[in-house]
């Protein structure tokens, strides 16, 4: 049976906490311009024409899709955080106890 060890390391929880951040921001702040350039180039488009209302569907979908993602990423960016500040809570008892 192999051996499982932990190494915290601080700076790395806090770095992937912040690049999830940004993943999270990013992905919201790039669909959000995609849905606007296409709102931008068949704003002329009848709503009730049968193509423009397959893109209404498919953009609620998007939305409510980037929406979830965002979310995940942004409870995944929590719990490193949460784990981030156990590691922390755990080395500050460790050090304790060795002194």
């Amino acid at each position: 049976m192999s051996k499982r060890t932990f190494k915290y390391s601080e700076s790395s929880l806090t770095d992937l906490e912040d690049a999830v951040k940004n993943m999270s921001a990013d992905v919201g702040r790039l669909i959000s311009d995609a849905r606007t350039k296409t709102e931008a180039h068949i704003a002329g488009w009848s709503e009730k024409s049968d193509s423009r209302q397959a893109q209404l569907s498919f953009d609620e979908r998007l939305k409510a899709r980037t929406n979830a993602l965002t979310d995940a990423l942004d409870e995944a960016a929590k719990a490193l955080y949460d784990i981030n500040e156990l590691g922390h809570q755990a080395e500050v008892r460790n050090v304790a106890v060795l002194n």
